[in-house]
């Protein structure tokens, strides 16, 4: 390989690199400018929504539209099928929940409905333990009045 050949693919590779590396920065730079209440929101959903799934399923047995349907009503927490069904899933594999399907009064298909178990009841008062000291250091760091 002659001098001129190394140099030239040296060249390429180098500017290929700081190009990516650039590119890179300034989308990342980019990104951390542009995050909105939006990204920041989402990102509180998805630690709380299998808290308030959870706490919805121990106040009464509940089928999954019906979750749906009471997220809708706040709607921070609100979510579509293809979000609540899996957590639903990963809750009955992990033992939190159970379900059963129940004839409908007004003539419809049976609806599955879940319930807690004894080890989803367990799991939420540990969530509830980690919410209220979450919720009570925000309140100390915002400056707020914290009962003791």
């Amino acid at each position: 390989m002659t001098y001129k050949r190394t140099f030239f693919i040296n060249v390429l590779f180098l500017t290929k690199i700081l190009t990516y590396d650039i590119l890179c920065s300034t989308i990342y730079y980019m990104e951390a400018i542009y995050m909105n209440t939006e990204e920041w929101k989402s990102q509180i959903k998805r630690g709380t929504l299998e808290f308030a799934i959870m706490l919805m399923i121990k106040n009464k047995p509940t089928y999954g539209y019906e979750i749906i349907s009471l997220l809708e009503k706040h709607p921070l927490l609100s979510a579509k099928e293809n979000t609540i069904y899996p957590l639903l899933r990963r809750l009955l594999k992990a033992g939190y929940i159970t379900s059963s399907w129940q004839e409908s009064s007004e003539g419809l298909p049976p609806r599955k409905y879940y319930s807690i178990t004894e080890l989803g009841e367990d799991y939420i008062r540990e969530m509830c333990s980690e919410w209220d000291s979450l919720t009570m250091s925000i309140s100390e760091i915002r400056g707020g009045k914290v009962d003791e």
